[in-house]
C-alpha cells in the first residue's frame, strides 16, 4: 500500500510539475499572444502606413505621368513651332537669295547697258566732234570762198570802172 502511495504520490508531483509546466507554458503563450497582438498592431500600423505611402506614391506617379504628357505635348507644341520657323526661315533665305540673283543679274545688264551707253556716248561726241570739225572746215571754206568772191567782186567791180573810164 505504501508503495502505491509512493507511486501515486510520485503520480501526483509528476501531475502537479506538469500542471504548473501547463500552467507556465499558458502564461508563455498569452504573453506570446500579447506579444503577437502588439506585433500584429505593429504590422496593421506599418500595413496602413505602408498603404499610405503607396496611395501617395501612386498619386505622386499619376501626378508625374500627367506632367510628363503635358511637357511631351508642349515639347511637340515647341517642335512644330520651331520647324514652322523653320521652314519660314527656309523660305526667306530662299528668297533672298533668289532676290540676290535678280539685283546681281539687273547689276549687271545695269553695266551692260551703261558700257553700252557710254560707247555710244563716246560715239555721239566722236560724231559731234567730227560734225564740228566739218562744220569749222565749211565755215572756213565759206568765208574763203565768200572772201575770194569778195575779192572777185571788188575786182570785177574795179575792171567795170577801168572799162567805163576806158570807154568814157
Amino acid at each position: 500500500y505504501w508503495e502505491k502511495n509512493q507511486l501515486v504520490q510520485h503520480q501526483h508531483e509528476k501531475l502537479q510539475i506538469q500542471k504548473l509546466e501547463i500552467e507556465a507554458a499558458k502564461a508563455d503563450m498569452t504573453k506570446m499572444q500579447s506579444e503577437l497582438s502588439m506585433k500584429d498592431g505593429e504590422m496593421k500600423e506599418s500595413k496602413l502606413s505602408l498603404q499610405k505611402t503607396n496611395d501617395d506614391t501612386q498619386q505622386s506617379l499619376l501626378a508625374a505621368k500627367e506632367l510628363a504628357k503635358k511637357l511631351r505635348d508642349e515639347s511637340d507644341n515647341l517642335m512644330r513651332a520651331v520647324n514652322a520657323k523653320q521652314r519660314l526661315i527656309d523660305e526667306l533665305l530662299q528668297e533672298k537669295s533668289q532676290l540676290e540673283q535678280k539685283v546681281s543679274s539687273l547689276q549687271n545688264e545695269l553695266k551692260i547697258k551703261e558700257t553700252e551707253l557710254d560707247q555710244k556716248l563716246e560715239s555721239l561726241q566722236s560724231e559731234l566732234q567730227l560734225e564740228k570739225t566739218q562744220a569749222q572746215l565749211y565755215k572756213e571754206d565759206f568765208l574763203n570762198e565768200r572772201s575770194d568772191r569778195t575779192k572777185a567782186h571788188e575786182e570785177y567791180t574795179k575792171d567795170i570802172i577801168q572799162y567805163k573810164a576806158v570807154i568814157k
